[in-house]
C-alpha cells in the first residue's frame, strides 16, 4: 500500500528548483561583478623604453637609451649605495663605474613610481 504523506508546510519540488536556480544565478552575478569590476591585475601604466644595460671593463656598466616613451629618469644604483641619475631623453650611452658589485637599473615615471628594470652583477 502506498502512503501519501502530504506535508502542508513544505515547498513543492518545482518551486524549490526555481528558487535554487534563482539564488545560484544571483550569487554568480554578484561574484562576477566583483571580479570584473575590480582592477586587480590591471597594469595602470607600463614603463615603455628601450634601454641597454651592459657590463663595462669588469668595473662598471654602460647604460644606453634608444627609445623612451614615459620614463622621466633612470637611476643606476650600486650595492654600496652610490647612485647616478640619467636623463633618458638624451639617447646616448653613459658609462658608470662604481667598481665590482651589483648594479640596479631603476626607472621612474611621471607619477613618481619606481620600478626595477634590470640587475647586473659585475665581478
Amino acid at each position: 500500500m502506498i502512503q501519501n504523506n502530504d506535508n502542508k508546510y513544505g515547498v513543492s519540488p518545482v518551486i524549490g528548483v526555481i528558487l535554487l536556480v534563482a539564488v545560484f544565478t544571483g550569487v554568480v552575478a554578484l561574484l562576477s561583478f566583483n571580479i570584473f569590476a575590480s582592477d586587480v591585475g590591471v597594469v595602470k601604466e607600463s614603463f615603455d623604453a628601450e634601454v641597454g644595460f651592459e657590463p663595462y671593463n669588469n668595473t662598471g656598466v654602460n647604460v644606453s637609451v634608444w627609445q623612451n616613451e614615459n620614463i622621466q629618469r633612470l637611476i643606476v644604483r650600486h650595492e654600496s649605495g652610490q647612485e647616478q641619475i640619467i636623463d633618458p631623453n638624451t639617447y646616448n650611452t653613459t658609462t658608470i663605474d662604481f667598481g665590482p658589485g651589483n648594479y640596479y637599473l631603476i626607472g621612474e615615471n611621471n607619477q613618481d613610481k619606481k620600478r626595477l628594470l634590470s640587475k647586473k652583477r659585475i665581478e
